[in-house]
């Protein structure tokens, strides 16, 4: 009979919380700027925003618009790009381009791993507070 609360026990933990990646999330590379160049443009090539919904993605990536479908994994997803500059990529070329990991972080925002970044480090995204939210549509008052 000991043995039935341990399982119990560990079937509520294995089912613990999951992370809702869904929404729009956005955040920036911070690259360096070299002395004498154009500090804007170096903040919108950084700039990355990130849409889920379902089982697909949306991104813009140093002004790049990729998209795809979301391969769930433990503690994190891949973003799988099928979808390049809005055009599908062939089936060879979809090898060309890894996945994207997205893992969250304990304060809750998503740590981005490309990589075919820019700078190729990791870019930590927020989640929009505003943003209306998947499928809803905004109430008229």
């Amino acid at each position: 009979m000991r043995i039935l609360p341990l399982a119990l026990l560990l079937a509520a933990w294995s089912c613990g919380p999951t992370f809702n990646y869904e929404g729009r999330w956005t955040g920036n590379r911070d690259i360096a700027v070299p002395k004498g160049e154009d500090k804007i443009l170096y903040h919108s090539l950084g700039k990355v925003t990130l849409t889920i919904r379902n089982d697909t993605f949306e991104m813009t990536n140093s002004e790049v618009p990729i998209g795809g479908h979301i391969q769930w994994r433990s503690g994190a997803i891949d973003l799988t790009p099928e979808i390049l500059m809005k055009v599908p990529l062939p089936g060879r070329e979809k090898a060309k381009h890894p996945a994207i990991k997205a893992t969250p972080q304990t304060d809750g925002s998503l740590k981005i791993e490309d990589p075919a970044a820019i700078d190729g480090r990791p870019v930590i995204l927020r989640r929009e507070e505003n943003a209306t939210p998947p499928n809803a549509t905004p109430s008229s008052q």
